[in-house]
This record gives C-alpha cells, structure tokens and sequence, in this order.
C-alpha cells in the first residue's frame, strides 16, 4: 500500500486543485443558485402533486405519480 501514490485521498487534491484554478467565484454562485432553484422547483411540484392527490381522497400509486409529473 505504501508504493501506492494513486490514493482517493490524493485524486481529490489533485481534482480539486484543477477545479479551484478553472473555476471562478461568478461561476460558482451561479451553480449554487441554480441548484437551489431546481431542487425547490423539483420539491414545490412534487409535494403539490401528492397534497392534490391526499385532498381528492385518491387512491394514488407511483404510477397515478408518475402521470400527474408529465
């Protein structure tokens, strides 16, 4: 294990460092917002579909899920 220099540990540093010096502070915001946004979006729909679903008193199912997403 010791002649091993190829370690996750290592790949890490390695990928990081490669990241941190192409990426810039605007770019990064910009991801975290829009990672926000779509994962509130992805949320707000999905917990409506089943509160619409509850309200109705439907008998729902992954599938009834599934077509009410589309």
């Amino acid at each position: 294990m010791e002649g091993n220099k190829d370690t996750p540990h290592r790949f890490m540093e390695v990928t990081f460092k490669k990241w941190k010096e192409g990426v810039s502070h605007k770019s990064i915001k910009r991801g975290i917002i829009a990672e926000f946004i779509g994962s509130f979006i992805l949320i707000f729909f999905g917990a409506g579909c089943v509160a619409a679903l509850v309200l109705n008193e439907a008998q729902y199912t992954i599938w009834g899920l599934a077509i009410i997403w589309e």
